[in-house]
């Protein structure tokens, strides 16, 4: 398994925030300081249900092939208290679950910027565990979404597949950084 980058743009989750960029977390100084879900200009004091609607964008060097995905998709499952989120089901954007499967079934069909025709996305080892926090690495201050994932070893797993040239892989992340834009 290779460790890769994991981007996330434009998310906008129901009713409270969107989603800019997720990236592997760097290594300089950064400050974070615990944030809050709010719903209504209120902080979240029980978890509730909700829904990200938007597009995952993945670097990928597969059989030394460099690609980049851009897939859309939903991501349903749970905001709480202290700025706690979880992501329990990945969806197509006409409401359709993607499978479980390892590379067969419905995934997210994704467009390439480089190299391949038919990228495809699958992901592996839900929940993902994400924190809300504020975080200035020094450059800016903004509102992030960091990876916790207790339950698999701090990481998340995604597998891709690029049709037209016939190859795939499984990647998992462990370190990654959501920007969370208010709306």
């Amino acid at each position: 398994m290779n460790m890769k980058k994991f981007y996330v743009l434009g998310l906008a989750l129901v009713a409270v925030c969107a989603v800019g960029v997720m990236s592997a977390a760097g290594a300089s100084a950064v400050t974070f300081l615990l944030a809050e879900w709010l719903e209504g200009g209120s902080g979240i004091t029980a978890t509730l249900l909700t829904e990200i609607k938007g597009e995952l964008a993945l670097t990928e060097t597969l059989d030394g092939i460099k690609i980049n995905e851009l897939c859309s998709g939903i991501f349903a499952g749970f905001i709480g208290p202290n700025g706690a989120d979880e992501i329990t089901e990945i969806l197509n954007l006409e409401g359709g679950a993607i499978s479980l499967t390892s590379l067969s079934g419905t995934a997210l069909s994704c467009t390439n910027s480089e190299n391949c025709g038919e990228p495809l996305f699958w992901y592996l080892e839900l929940p993902w565990l994400t924190l809300l926090v504020l975080m200035e690495d020094g450059t800016e201050t903004f509102f992030a979404d960091l990876l916790v994932n207790e339950k698999s070893g701090g990481s998340v797993g995604y597998e891709v597949e690029c049709m037209s040239l016939g190859i795939a892989d499984t990647c998992k992340v462990t370190e990654a950084v959501a920007k969370v834009e208010n709306t």
